[in-house]
């Protein structure tokens, strides 16, 4: 039955008018009828009333719009209704999301004692020289301020930083140096009881646990319960924190406290980051959430330690931005000076602490290590014991007055320190006589002793009573890091782009393969018994699961997804993610094929079998993947689109065939509208064996749907679902025309549109962006525009790995009149332009969906810089917003941070980290940029925005690497997502008042979603799953579609994981617990923004039910865990209980399959 377009506007604007009196009543019950209420009040309760109806108002144009369009274009009526239906959907999701929600981030943070930004403000950033401190002062002390009452409280805490790859591989390291460490560790430390060791590094661990007898291991064990040996932090490596997302975060953690967990039975209580380029606040979050108390952190600006220092900021309490309860603090401790090592460590002079360094002792025996200052280290001896205690503890007194407490921290250790015996006994033995000395000094009042973090933390906690309030709150995180003079650590944000995207790529295919591994695993439990061959089959998928966690893992380490590595270093990482991405794609397909079988009790496994061919073929670790090709002959090919979100896809999907008169058919078995476009070989030429066919799909939420594929039995013309892409392109060369193309070839191109339903893109000459309009609204001017920097030249430092060293600000990159081509390829479903520019092939597609994907511009820029020399690469976008000095950039695709261009500062200090996304924006307008790979982001101007693509760099930068970046992949694609949002008439979210928060809107997320979690296409192998076209027997009969979930999540609750826990046998194959964690993250997200193209509402004040999203699925009981699953935090519940989750929190519960 039909519906008549101006009555279902008519209907739409009387629910939504009706749905906002009545939110409206409901919140305000004593409206009517209380005579208390005075006017003010109810002048207040008109105004809300009208601000509400305006927003829906609002609501009801762009929808209106969009249903008028889309019924315009649907050429079938089946496909109309269904369109229709999904539009009024959205119209209901709109009204119970934009009004209920907005309480969150219409409230301002807690105001903590220190915001960074506000700090940065007042800063100027000098440097003079502050004498044995360098970087700092002359600091002194009042000898008299100790007392038999007021001792000094001292613990040295050895340690061994142990890179999981950087100048050599992971297991290079392990074989020439760790291995020895941490035998040497557990021998030497356990020789006293005053001994003491801290370790952060599981990957490390497990490689020698595998290859240590039981009597070695339990002696490790024995060490670390009676503390003497701390792991810390416990995480699989030191994972960098500027390009991370939290999802892999997550799984490093928690792949490290399961190994401990199972093999040491310790939780981690304190974090150790000393290495790291830059510090964000979502690590603080994310360790306390993980069971973490306190926290200790190292490479922070210079000129940050100094104030913070002079203000006895040091220790502090990490609090979220958007921390509304105080409820996120985190303890944590910053070092003062300039490095981890012991000539920084003791106190502010280095070169007396270098005299403390044993292992730089001449009759050590060893590789000599000497002190830069000229002044080497002495064995303390009873001549002089008293002479180098005094001289020590004048270095510890004056570190302690940057403190509130009279508790010290001394950190004993460096790169692989202690890799041979003697090294311990050279610290241990000679530090030892110093603290026996000066603990025999009653007029020293020092106590000094070997510690742990545990033992510091613990005694600092004593020190205030253990209430933490002494130490100031602080908001905001410590990024962009410099060490000396302007040297400005902004680079790595960038290095090695095309393996920061493969990171991304091997994190979505190993959460896809959790979940669908994790559905399948309770499926099986669902029978009366797990067949055994189903257990040994999936505990063989467990060994890969495993395996690809632990590839991802190491791959976040701070010389990893940085791009700071040696060029065969990250040759080893990129062949382990490789792998990580290929028993991803088994997983998945082999779980499908169970998942879809119809007769699952009798199901039989075979792991070696490939039943679908999942994606694009990773068949090289250095190059882009090869586009998998659909071969079309006298059979129906099965597609089957696994969704990995926790709600419904509605999108357009592109596939490459053989053959280009095709026909698709739903799951209904209904033939659906395509589009075939061309597959360009070169500039020039069109494939005439390779074609793109694209495509409207629905999937359900974590499900699969089924679609069919084949060859029309037909001429093209009689083929009415079919439509062939129009071409032009501006090309000095002739294009041979190829079936069914027409290729239209200009001189000259004038500007032009591409639109869809929801928006209008326009395109100057050279076919780059000029502006967009939404809704025959005011047109916003988006150009888009290609710049270069080189770097400094002279005696000057240079840029690389790790520095951005600008030789000024960009030169524009102008299109070259002979190589600028443009290609135009337009059709009803999706169109494209491609601009071939100098250093860069630009590709901006247009897709028309009534989902997410219709509301944003798909950018995809191919980056050639070989044979160019310190050059590097940036697109810019230069707007019509009045953003002034702000914008907005990501931490860890956790939580958005404002950024200001300080004029203080250098350009190369104006570039942030962009895991996942950046915007810029003003009163009524935000322009969003959502990315597929971690990159270096800046605001140098209002209105713009500014991305790094790509940079070549001829010289190290001297921070230790010995090369420069030269090793880039030809082409590097880096992938983006253009988002232009109009906010709503008189709703201001967190825009006003200079904020340090910011919320993407609803629509922003799942865009940002869809960019890092596409939907997978699976291809029915040729032989198993074929259905002939004459009518012949199938070959194998699957169900159409999986369906798991009941109902969606909410468009605000984000399923993160559903991670099967793996059992972890000495000397045996690994296999999956009965256990599952799923990780939820409710999103932060500014209702000022229409949450169009959404399927779903957001959840009711967060409510959330696992009944409800899995009826079907794991156990009836529910317990809520520590952020690893480390530990519980609660009794279990059942399933059907409610659950409120807030804002921006992430939580664990654990579930039985």
């Amino acid at each position: 039955m039909r519906i008549r377009k101006t009555s279902l506007l008519f209907g739409l604007s009387c629910l939504v008018v009706f749905g906002c009196i009545v939110l409206l009543l409901g919140r305000n019950k004593n409206l009517v009828g209380d005579e208390q209420n005075d006017v003010e009040d109810l002048e207040r309760k008109v105004k809300e009333l009208e601000r509400d109806l305006q927003r829906n108002y609002e609501i009801v144009q762009k929808i209106g719009k969009s249903v008028s369009d889309l019924l315009k274009q649907s050429s079938g009526q089946g496909e109309a209704e269904y369109l229709k239906a999904t539009e009024i959907k959205q119209v209901q999701q709109m009204l119970d999301g934009t009004t209920k929600e907005c309480g969150f981030v219409e409230q301002a943070p807690l105001q903590p004692d220190v915001q960074m930004l506000k700090l940065y403000s007042k800063m100027k950033f000098d440097n003079p020289d502050g004498g044995a401190w360098k970087q700092g002062w002359d600091v002194q002390y009042d000898e008299g301020q100790y007392s038999e009452n007021n001792k000094l409280k001292v613990f040295v805490v050895p340690h061994s930083h142990n890179d999981p790859g950087w100048i050599k591989t992971f297991q290079k390291y392990y074989e020439d140096q760790t291995r020895h460490i941490l035998n040497n560790m557990v021998r030497k430390v356990g020789e006293e009881e005053n001994r003491k060791f801290i370790w952060a590094e599981i990957s490390y661990l497990d490689f020698w646990w595998k290859e240590s007898d039981p009597q070695t291991r339990d002696k490790l064990k024995q060490l670390v319960d009676n503390g003497q040996i701390e792991i810390v932090t416990g995480g699989w490596v030191m994972n960098d924190e500027a390009n991370t997302h939290y999802y892999a975060i997550i799984e490093q953690l928690t792949t490290g406290h399961e190994w401990l967990k199972q093999k040491l039975n310790f939780s981690p209580r304190n974090g150790w980051a000393i290495d790291p380029f830059g510090f964000s606040s979502s690590m603080a979050y994310l360790l306390k959430r993980s069971g973490l108390e306190n926290m200790v952190i190292q490479r922070v600006h210079y000129a940050v330690k100094k104030v913070m220092s002079a203000q006895k900021n040091l220790e502090f309490r990490w609090r979220q931005n958007w921390d509304r309860d105080g409820q996120t603090d985190m303890l944590c401790h910053m070092m003062p000076f300039y490095s981890y090592d012991i000539p920084h460590t003791c106190g502010p002079d280095p070169k007396i602490c270098c005299q403390f360094d044993f292992r730089r002792l001449s009759s050590s025996g060893q590789t000599p290590i000497h002190c830069p200052w000229k002044v080497p280290p002495q064995p303390i001896t009873e001549s002089n014991v008293q002479r180098r205690a005094a001289l020590l503890l004048d270095q510890y007194r004056k570190k302690s007055s940057l403190y509130k407490t009279n508790v010290l921290m001394i950190q004993l250790g460096d790169d692989f320190r202690y890799d041979t015996a003697a090294e311990f006994d050279q610290q241990f033995i000679n530090y030892q006589k110093l603290f026996d000395y000066m603990n025999s000094r009653s007029d020293w009042f020092v106590e000094a002793q070997f510690g742990t973090l545990k033992d510091y933390f613990d005694s600092l906690r004593a020190s205030v009573a253990q209430s933490v309030d002494r130490f100031p709150s602080l908001s905001g995180d410590f990024f962009t890091y410099a060490d000396i003079d302007d040297h400005y650590w902004s680079g790595y944000f960038t290095s090695r782009p095309f393996y920061k995207q493969l990171d991304r790529v091997l994190e979505s295919y190993l959460r896809s393969a959790e979940i669908i591994y994790s559905m399948t695993w309770s499926h099986l439990h669902r029978m009366s018994a797990v067949p055994e061959r189903s257990r040994n089959w999936m505990g063989r998928m467990m060994a890969l699961l495993s395996q690809s966690r632990r590839h991802l893992g190491l791959f976040q380490h701070h010389d990893g997804i940085t791009g700071t590595e040696k060029d065969h270093v990250v040759q080893d990482y990129a062949k382990m993610m490789q792998n990580g991405i290929q028993n991803s794609q088994m997983i998945i397909q082999q779980c499908a094929h169970f998942l879809l079988h119809p007769d699952q009790a009798n199901y039989e496994p075979q792991l070696d079998t490939l039943h679908f061919s999942v994606d694009d073929e990773y068949s090289k670790p250095n190059e882009l993947p090869l586009k998998s090709l659909i071969r079309l002959q006298k059979s129906k090919r099965r597609i089957v689109f696994y969704n990995s979100l926790a709600s419904e896809r509605i999108q357009v999907v592109t596939l490459r065939t053989s053959h280009y008169n095709v026909e698709v058919m739903n799951d209904q078995s209904k033939p659906i509208n395509i589009q075939v476009s061309p597959v360009f070989i070169t500039s020039h030429q069109l494939s005439s064996e390779e074609f793109e066919i694209s495509f409207l799909v629905s999937v359900p939420p974590l499900g699969m749907s089924t679609y069919t594929i084949r060859q029309f039995d037909g001429s093209i013309q009689e083929n009415a679902h079919l439509e062939v892409s129009r071409i032009v392109v501006r090309e000095s060369r002739s294009i041979d025309s190829v079936a069914p193309f027409t290729v239209d070839i200009k001189e000259q191109f004038e500007p032009f549109t591409l639109e869809n339903s929801n928006l209008k893109a326009t395109f100057d000459s050279n076919g780059l962006l000029t502006s967009i309009s939404q809704d025959r609204r005011e047109t916003v001017s988006i150009a888009i525009q290609f710049v270069r920097y080189g770097t400094r030249g002279g005696n000057q430092a240079m840029s690389g790995a790790y520095l951005f060293l600008p030789d000024g600000p960009a030169k524009l990159l102008e299109p070259n009149a002979e190589d600028n081509r443009v290609r135009i390829v337009r059709g009803s479903i999706r169109s494209q332009v491609v601009a071939t520019l100098p250093f860069v092939v630009h590709q901006v597609t247009l897709h028309r969906s009534p989902g997410i994907d219709g509301l944003n511009l798909d950018i995809d820029n191919l980056i050639n810089l070989s044979g160019q020399s310190n050059v590097e690469v940036a697109m810019r976008l230069v707007t019509s917003v009045d953003s002034g000095t702000a914008f907005y950039s990501d931490l860890n695709g956790l939580q958005m941070t404002r950024r200001e261009k300080w004029e203080q500062l250098p350009l190369q200090a104006q570039f942030y980290p962009m895991p996942a996304m950046a915007y810029i924006e003003d009163s009524t307008t935000r322009i969003t940029l959502a990315t597929k790979q971690p990159l270096g982001v800046a605001s140098l101007s209002p209105g713009q925005l500014e991305v790094m693509l790509d940079r070549r760099l001829n010289q190290d930068d001297n921070r230790g690497l010995g090369q420069g970046v030269l090793d880039n992949v030809i082409p590097t694609l880096n992938s983006f997502r253009l988002l232009v949002e109009r906010r709503i008439v008189s709703c201001k979210g967190s825009h006003e008042g200079r904020r340090p928060d910011g919320y993407p809107s609803l629509s922003a997320h799942r865009s940002l979603h869809g960019l890092l979690y596409p939907v997978h296409q699976l291809v029915w192998n040729v032989g198993d799953g074929d259905e002939q076209l004459d009518g012949g027997p199938t070959l194998m009969t699957l169900h159409g579609s999986f369906k798991p979930a009941l109902s969606e999540s909410g468009s605000d609750i984000h399923v993160v994981n559903l991670r099967t826990a793996t059992r972890l046998p000495d000397d045996q194959a690994v296999e999956p617990l009965s256990s599952v964690s799923l990780v939820l993250h409710r999103l932060g997200f500014d209702c000022c923004f229409p949450p169009l193209g959404l399927n779903s509402s957001t959840a009711n004040n967060g409510e959330f039910s696992l009944a409800k999203l899995f009826p079907d699925y794991f156990g009836d009981r529910v317990r809520s865990m520590s952020l690893t699953s480390l530990g519980t935090q609660g009794p279990a519940i059942e399933k059907s209980f409610t659950i409120a989750l807030k804002p921006m929190e992430i939580y664990t519960f654990e579930l039985q399959p």
